[in-house]
């Protein structure tokens, strides 16, 4: 069984990091993490909510966690903006969909699976927002206390 859900976030961490594509690779809250200055392209990873379901075994559940990757890259040019996020994001869809975060990490249900380029014309940044998913089994005494009773 997974530690918990950070154990895969830093595992996510370390994978983007060992890419050695990205000045800085960080778990926060993209619009936070906006306001301090890092070393430039930046990975920051934020958590998202998860949900739990029933499995065949009634000892176990699978929770599916979201999760945000915000890509910063900059260039003077809008084009080049845009080619350094693609760049980035396909790299980071290769190395996180069908990844393994760790124990009861289930990987080919680990997936990126929406993006979003933002180009800021004149501040020679731009973002690309990578939504994605994995999903891990979990002992179902530890299902979430929030489930309707």
């Amino acid at each position: 069984m997974i530690a918990s859900d950070c154990d895969a976030y830093d595992a996510m961490i370390s994978c983007l990091a060992a890419t050695r594509l990205f000045g800085t690779v960080l778990l926060d809250e993209a619009d936070r993490a906006q306001a301090t200055p890092h070393a430039a392209p930046l990975a920051i990873i934020t958590p998202g909510p998860w949900t739990e379901s029933m499995t065949d075994d009634p000892d176990r559940l699978v929770r599916r966690v979201s999760y945000r990757v915000t890509i910063r890259a900059r260039a003077d040019d809008p084009r080049a903006r845009l080619l350094e996020l693609d760049r980035l994001a396909r790299e980071v869809s290769t190395r996180l969909n069908r990844a393994d975060f760790g124990p009861g990490c289930v990987p080919r249900l680990s997936t990126i699976h929406r993006g979003e380029p933002r180009i800021s014309p004149g501040s020679g940044e731009a973002r690309c927002e990578l939504s994605g998913a994995f999903s891990v089994v979990v002992p179902a005494s530890s299902a979430s206390s929030l489930s309707a009773d």
